[in-house]
């Protein structure tokens, strides 16, 4: 008799923790939150850098306050790179290219403003860092590079061009002047001012290339 009420408190037992467990959900691991820096080389004397640094922060911000960027199932707390490359200037391009690759250990760059890209490709390249950012030049569109991106190519320009000479044709403009810098940048930006004029544009306008 006694054995029998031994078993049936061990039997009793055994059903309680059946439907305990019953109850719990499981709940699959969830991975460790993880930290991804995002760089940006830009001139930071310029409106257009001092721009793009507002616009990382607040990118950051808004993800951030979210719990991260949900990447693939992994959450990333976003960290925004900043670093100064001046305008076309060499030794600055340089500089904070090997900044944020060799001592930050950033691998992916994905804004630029005035880097001299054919120098800073110079230190992502081999060592596996992402460029992603604006260029004119034919170095950033070579098979030979495995980690570039071009973001922007002249398709933005040239529809940029057309829309700002066909709309200034329309209100009556007899003319217009662009002035660039006398620079490859500019040189290409007369390019394209002076490819949409024709058939769309005020038929007196023309384009100038600044000394500097």
């Amino acid at each position: 008799m006694k054995g029998r009420k031994v078993w049936l408190a061990a039997l009793l037992t055994a059903v309680v923790v059946v439907v305990m467990f019953s109850f719990v959900t499981v709940q699959p691991a969830q991975a460790a939150t993880k930290e991804l820096k995002i760089g940006a080389l830009v001139n930071l004397k310029s409106p257009q850098g001092i721009e793009m640094q507002r616009w990382f922060n607040l990118f950051a911000k808004m993800y951030n306050e979210k719990g991260g960027w949900d990447i693939g199932g992994q959450k990333y707390i976003l960290k925004p790179m900043i670093y100064d490359c001046g305008m076309m200037d060499v030794s600055k391009s340089r500089s904070a290219a090997e900044r944020a690759v060799l001592q930050d250990g950033v691998k992916l760059i994905v804004a630029t403003w005035g880097d001299v890209t054919e120098e800073v490709l110079t230190v992502t390249e081999p060592n596996k860092a992402l460029w992603m950012g604006v260029s004119f030049t034919n170095d950033t569109v070579t098979p030979n590079f495995k980690y570039v991106v071009r973001g922007q190519g002249l398709f933005f320009g040239q529809g940029a061009a057309y829309t700002l000479q066909r709309d200034a044709k329309a209100k009556g403009a007899k003319t217009d002047l662009i002035i660039n810098p006398d620079s490859q940048m500019g040189k290409v930006g007369a390019m394209l001012w002076g490819g949409r004029r024709q058939g769309c544009g005020p038929a007196g306008a023309r384009s100038a290339l600044l000394q500097q």
